[in-house]
């Protein structure tokens, strides 16, 4: 069985949600179309910190960039979210997280992509002060006629 990249993009993001290793997933630039990704790969930083990079063949976005960052919770010093708004402090501020590695991964997040706020959906779901959902124009000049 062939599995596409939009496969295993999708198998992915499953995995962080649902299963034994539970991840909080922060979002950085979203994708337009899933039918676009042509290639994912994951960078592994320290202590288990990935680095999701898309390559997609959409015009209006670079070919590789940045999707998303993973931490596992047990990093972050919890197992279960209580309180969105809590864990979004907890990781701007680097407060109480026993991960030297991933205090240091999430200082660099904070600096590079702004403030971590919590996003609507998921609980495990969180973005960056920096992300902009992208609108498609066709269906914005669709709506003016």
């Amino acid at each position: 069985m062939v599995t596409t990249s939009e496969d295993r993009y999708k198998s992915y993001m499953k995995e962080c949600v649902k299963g034994d290793n539970l991840k909080v997933i922060i979002t950085i630039r979203t994708i337009r179309s899933r039918k676009k990704v042509l290639d994912m790969k994951l960078k592994e930083e320290k202590a288990g910190n990935m680095i999701v990079r898309v390559h997609t063949d959409d015009e209006k976005a670079p070919t590789w960039y940045v999707h998303a960052i993973t931490i596992p919770f047990s990093n972050l010093g919890i197992e279960k979210i209580k309180n969105k708004r809590e864990l979004a402090e907890k990781m701007n501020f680097q407060t109480d997280i026993p991960n030297s590695d991933t205090k240091a991964f999430l200082k660099k997040i904070v600096k590079d992509y702004g403030e971590i706020i919590e996003d609507s959906g998921n609980k495990h779901m969180f973005r960056t002060e920096k992300f902009k959902k992208q609108k498609d124009q066709f269906k914005v000049k669709m709506k003016s006629f």
